[in-house]
């Protein structure tokens, strides 16, 4: 790390917390960073797989910086932690590129969580301080006589060529059955974690391609088949994780892309888990005119119930008011008209008298 080890004595000095110029120098010249004692871990793989527990990547690097800030040097310093200033985003605040070595051909950047947690996660952390994003290089140390130093995006790149979207290895992993269903789902959700801290190291094109083999099943390996014996909700998330993508616009994925990943999640969400990004994906099924996927809220309405009445025998409804209005209706109607006649016989007495005269 770059950090003018004086300049930060300095400040830590001035700081007014009563650490003497002597002991401000030691502190500055720490170099190793990590959790603090006990802990595990930076916490980077969970907050970032919490698809509704963060916004921005800027939160996730705070929380890398508050977890990752314990300082280790000479002197007994174990997990030193100071409580005005964070020593460990001060010497990032200058970092200009950063280096993991890889000297395993078990393990590459994708196997595991940890190299985007780590390498990834300073990443994000030095990106959130200065506005951009270092330079990541792997130490390849695989082949003694020939270790070399090469981009972390190109590493990457020739990983997925040769392991990840390569048959060969996909057709490992169906032997594996319900443990390989899994390996699948942690591949992309490690694709995912290297999008988020480093969106440089990632690529569409890339996504596009585990869409293809992992979704569209392109090479003819029976994925969908096997994914439906051994695991449904595994093909479930994985499609969950590509649409998180999407929703961040990290990847542009196009219309049809989209559609199809719906379409598929709305089958596979009928009788399986639960799924996530409800909102969004029920939008998006909207917009393409699909039905709503299982498990969606159904709408929630207000209002007069309207039942059906029954008619009693006989024909009368069980409710007899309509029917006496009518009654009363026609008694009126039938005294008018005998008290007209009557008052017309009694006009025609006096004439007939008349006549007679």
């Amino acid at each position: 790390m770059a950090t003018n080890t004086r300049a930060l004595a300095a400040r830590l000095s001035a700081n007014g917390n009563g650490i003497g110029a002597d002991e401000a120098l030691r502190l500055a010249a720490i170099r190793v960073f990590s959790g603090e004692p006990g802990a595990y871990g930076t916490g980077v793989p969970d907050g970032l797989f919490d698809t509704e527990g963060w916004e921005a990547d800027d939160e996730l690097a705070e929380a890398y910086l508050a977890r990752m800030q314990f300082g280790y040097g000479s002197g007994g310093r174990q997990g030193v932690r100071l409580p005005q200033v964070n020593l460990y985003a001060e010497h990032l605040s200058r970092v200009e590129g950063a280096l993991l070595g890889r000297s395993s051909n078990l393990h590459g950047l994708l196997s595991t969580d940890h190299p985007f947690e780590y390498l990834g996660g300073m990443a994000m952390a030095v990106r959130s301080l200065t506005g951009r994003t270092p330079e990541l290089y792997v130490s390849n140390l695989r082949n003694p006589t020939g270790a070399r130093n090469v981009g972390a995006a190109q590493f990457l790149a020739g990983e997925l060529r040769s392991r990840y979207q390569h048959p060969g290895w996909i057709e490992g992993m169906l032997g594996e059955g319900y443990a390989g269903s899994l390996e699948l789902l942690n591949i992309v959700n490690n694709f995912f974690g290297w999008q988020v801290t480093d969106p440089a190291m990632v690529r569409d094109d890339q996504w596009a391609a585990f869409h293809d083999i992992y979704v569209r099943d392109s090479l003819e390996l029976g994925l969908e088949e096997w994914f439906a014996e051994v695991n449904p909700a595994a093909l479930q998330r994985i499609i969950e994780r590509m649409l998180e993508a999407a929703r961040r616009d990290y990847w542009d994925a196009g219309e049809e892309v989209l559609r199809d990943l719906v379409e598929r999640h709305a089958a596979l969400a009928e009788d399986g888990a639960p799924g996530r990004l409800g909102e969004y994906i029920d939008g998006l099924a909207a917009g393409f005119g699909l039905a709503a996927p299982a498990g969606a809220l159904a709408q929630t309405i207000t209002g007069p119930l309207l039942a059906r009445v029954e008619a009693a025998p006989g024909g009368l409804p069980l409710d007899p008011r309509p029917w006496l209005v009518l009654l009363g209706l026609a008694v009126l109607i039938t005294a008018g008209a005998l008290g007209q006649a009557r008052r017309g016989r009694r006009s025609l007495k006096p004439m007939a008298a008349r006549s007679a005269a």
